[in-house]
């Protein structure tokens, strides 16, 4: 018996714990620091009615959920998160904390629900809406979801308490701060929440509900496939929102229902319209009697959702995946090591194997059903033949660096069917100029960053194309795609890459170099600035908002994501030393709006500052681009090449 085999399971495990126990460990120790700050914090009233004090207290916080959105410190990360805005709110007496408080717990309710604070957040939530919003009617309601939702949990006696109070008429006394609690379960999986935009024309009004100065339903827009929806509901300003899941009494199908708090309806926004494409089927907008505004979104099909928001314009989004896609599927590796599951390693190694055991008429590609309490979900993977490198003609990139693979027919035929179960294959790339339109990104030196972006786009696209991949552009000409639109056009193509191009900006005009980003918290103050720019809003909103990302970071491709910003900037690097002077700030995490609910790996690459006039000269040369570009598609290379020297690995074949 071959001992390969055995030798590249122990290699896929080694990976796997190595990674996982450092990324626990990080978890742990900011969880650790961030408690103990806080506790510090609020015994010390002084300090306390600082923003920035509560500011640095949610930094360890955050840091928890970057380092592993999975661990058992995650969902006890985001409590506190929505303990501190609560705390801040308090003494801020301000509105964005009050529903930045609310956000947290209703995203941990939302990612965590089964785990042993749940009770406590939804508690929380109640608080709020009662002492600061001073809704006693939502605060009734969230209240008694807190008994007939965690009938065994210990804040039970303390709903009954303070609902029997407030149907009593009698006012609310303040809730003491929390206390860690000792028990602890395993947070559940999260239950997430051709492209052109579709738009609810303007015509049927609903009655005037809008209020004065207030937050107002303007307007909403979706993008679908066969497996997945994106809708987005454009908004006045920032929001509280409340969302259910509800089953449709007649054929079984279900609704998923979004009341925008304390919201009016603009009188352009139709009341009732048929989508009947990809898994959605309806959407209705009305009134809620409560003072807010319901939408109802009818679905054909849906295995899960999420929800977020984003600001400056302000929205809401959607994203809801069918059946047969969604971001079960894995795809990355060695980086890929750290988020693909031995077990699923072992399944599909097994089920293979007796796939190959049987006769070729009743060999079938299937997918491997992933582990973990999210239903499984079949692969959506293309069954078309995977890129092959071209030979080397015009502007391709000359051979990668990267030790090749030597394997023979058999095992190239074995490795292949491994890569399409795991979920690693790479075929199809989106690749997006930045900009366009009505915003032009950094202008400098005579020169316009979206021009630039697109040029680079297609060259690479080329590029790319010579090598074997099918190649999709977010835009081919001078026309403006807002961010979330970008995304949800690579999620409906069911692209295995999505590359961001831009170019930077600075008010130093020496800085200069290439940088390559991945979604993630921010781990500098250069990548929130760069980050800002990119978003079009401040820094400060960045900083703010980054709690965001705990429940998309479980669902975006974020190990595989850092190890392909990594192998593309080490080999751009590699290319353009041999003909430039060329720096590189390195590959790194931002809170990037268009990186934001991809589901395949996705990297945005800054090519250098249009503020840097040496630089800048050299980016409106061609000969410059497609040097870049050689380099970017090496990268390309060397990463898919890593895929299947892990599915090799694991196979053990010799």
């Amino acid at each position: 018996m071959s001992l390969r085999k055995p030798l590249g399971i122990v290699f896929a495990l080694v990976l796997v714990l190595g990674f996982a126990c450092v990324a626990l460990a990080s978890a742990k120790s900011e969880y650790t620091r961030g408690v103990t700050a806080f506790n510090s914090l609020l015994a010390n009233e002084k300090r306390a009615g600082l923003r920035a004090e509560w500011e640095a207290v949610m930094k360890p916080f955050l840091r928890s959920l970057g380092a592993d959105p999975k661990s058992e410190y995650a969902p006890r990360s985001m409590f506190f998160l929505g303990r501190c805005y609560e705390e801040l709110a308090r003494r801020s007496f301000s509105r964005t904390d009050r529903l930045k408080a609310l956000e947290a717990y209703d995203r941990m309710l939302a990612v965590y629900k089964k785990h042993g604070w749940a009770d406590d957040a939804l508690f929380r939530m109640g608080l709020v809406w009662l002492e600061q919003f001073k809704d006693s009617a939502r605060a009734a309601r969230v209240l008694q979801a807190v008994i007939d939702d965690y009938p065994k949990g210990d804040k039970v006696s303390e709903a009954r308490e303070l609902l029997a109070r407030i149907q009593g008429g009698e006012p609310a006394r303040p809730e003491a701060s929390a206390q860690a609690k000792p028990e602890q379960t395993t947070p559940e999986q999260p239950q997430s929440a051709g492209t052109k935009p579709a738009v609810i024309p303007k015509q049927a009004a609903v009655p005037a509900a809008k209020l004065k100065d207030g937050l107002t339903l303007l307007g909403i827009r979706h993008w679908s496939s066969p497996d997945y929806t994106r809708v987005v509901m454009d908004i006045t300003q920032d929001a509280h929102y409340e969302r259910a899941l509800v089953e449709k009494a007649k054929n079984g199908n279900k609704q998923l229902q979004i009341t925008l708090q304390q919201a009016g309806i603009a009188a352009d926004v139709m009341p009732v319209r048929s989508i009947e494409d990809g898994i959605l089927s309806k959407i209705q907008v009305a009134p809620d009697p409560a003072g807010g505004a319901l939408i109802t979104f009818d679905l054909m099909a849906m295995d899960h959702y999420r929800v977020f928001t984003l600001p400056e314009p302000y929205r809401v989004v959607i994203d809801i995946y069918g059946a047969a896609g969604g971001t079960t599927q894995k795809s990355g590796a060695v980086a890929a090591a750290s988020d693909v599951e031995v077990d699923h390693v072992q399944a599909a190694l097994a089920e293979l194997q007796a796939k190959q055991a049987q006769p070729a008429s009743s060999k079938k590609d299937a997918a491997v059903k992933q582990a973990g309490k999210i239903p499984a979900t079949k692969s959506t993977a293309a069954k078309t033949k995977p890129p092959v490198q071209a030979a080397a003609k015009g502007t391709s990139p000359p051979a990668a660096k990267t030790p090749e693979i030597k394997v023979s027919s058999t095992q190239k035929k074995y490795t292949g069917s491994l890569v399409e179960q795991l979920g690693l294959k790479v075929r199809t790339i989106m690749i997006d100029a930045g900009h366009g339109g009505k915003d032009p990104g950094a202008v400098a030196n005579g020169l316009h960053e979206k021009k630039l972006n697109l040029r680079m786009a297609k060259i690479l696209g080329e590029m790319l194309k010579e090598q074997g991949f099918e190649v999709h552009y977010t835009r081919t000409g001078d026309t403006f795609i807002p961010l979330e639109e970008r995304t949800a056009m690579a999620n409906a193509k069911n692209a295995d890459l999505f590359i961001s191009i831009h170019c930077n900006a600075h008010k130093d005009k020496t800085v200069n170099g290439l940088e390559v980003y991945y979604l993630n918290l921010a781990t500098d103050a250069q990548a929130v600035r760069v980050a800002a720019r990119e978003n079009g809003v401040s820094a400060k909103k960045i900083s703010d908002m980054q709690f965001i990302l705990s429940d998309l970071m479980l669902n975006s491709k974020i190990n595989e994501s850092r190890q392909m910003a990594a192998l593309v900037e080490e080999e751009t690097l590699r290319i353009m030393r041999s003909k430039y002077a060329l720096s590189s700030h390195g590959s790194k995490g931002a809170f990037f709006y268009v990186l934001t609910g991809a589901r395949m790996p996705s990297i945005l690459v800054e090519l250098g500052y249009l503020t840097n006039a040496k630089e800048a000269g050299r980016l409106n040369t061609d000969a410059y681009l497609k040097s870049m570009a050689q380099g970017l598609t090496r990268g390309v290379l060397a990463y898919k090449k890593k895929l299947e020297r892990f599915a090799l690995n694991s196979s053990g074949k010799s």
